[in-house]
């Protein structure tokens, strides 16, 4: 009875038998390892533009970045990493960059004002670009770079009386050298 490729032993004498395919007489485990190898040995450039990776996995040509991107979100995306340097942060899904699991622009915009963020106050990004927490200097009317402070606080009522006190309310807490300048004039 004439003996098939599939049933010779690895070439590697690894212990299995060759498989259907019997790749140059190695089982897949040490086909898989030895074109790893080889690939390891002389990488090729990532196929995506301005990506300087290499690519490491036989019969793709994209470097592993890329490959695990389009495995999990079925797109290549940008040339560059997404995860910076260890501390550095990560962006997520949403588009916020996050370090040691706090939003940056919030972090950033705390930094600025020397103090914790209120539960009503919010960091809106101007230009739309929420991994974009550049600043330029102190806050100036509440915004420095694409950083600008916003708050969501409003009176309850709607009578004349409440809405007066709010109103000295935000300015002892947003504008208080107002607030002096308003009680000198009386």
């Amino acid at each position: 009875m004439p003996q098939y490729k599939k049933d010779q032993p690895c070439i590697d004498d690894c212990g299995r038998l060759v498989g259907p395919r019997g790749a140059k007489g190695r089982c897949q485990a040490c086909n898989q390892r030895w074109r790893r190898r080889e690939r390891k040995a002389d990488p090729l450039p990532c196929s995506v533009k301005d990506c300087l990776g290499k690519v490491v996995s036989p019969g793709v040509n994209v470097c592993d970045m890329h490959r695990s991107r389009l495995r999990r979100y079925g797109d290549l995306g940008e040339p560059q990493s997404l995860i910076g340097p260890r501390g550095d942060g990560y962006i997520r899904k949403d588009g916020y960059r996050v370090i040691a699991g706090l939003p940056e622009h919030r972090i950033v915009m705390e930094q600025l004002l020397g103090r914790r963020l209120l539960r009503h106050e919010n960091v809106h990004h101007v230009n739309g670009q929420r991994a974009d927490n550049r600043t330029d200097g102190p806050l100036r009317n509440w915004r420095s770079g694409n950083l600008e402070l916003w708050s969501n606080w409003q009176p309850p009522g709607q009578r004349v009386a409440d809405k007066i006190g709010f109103a000295v309310d935000l300015l002892r807490e947003y504008a208080p050298d107002l607030l002096a300048e308003t009680k000198e004039m009386d």
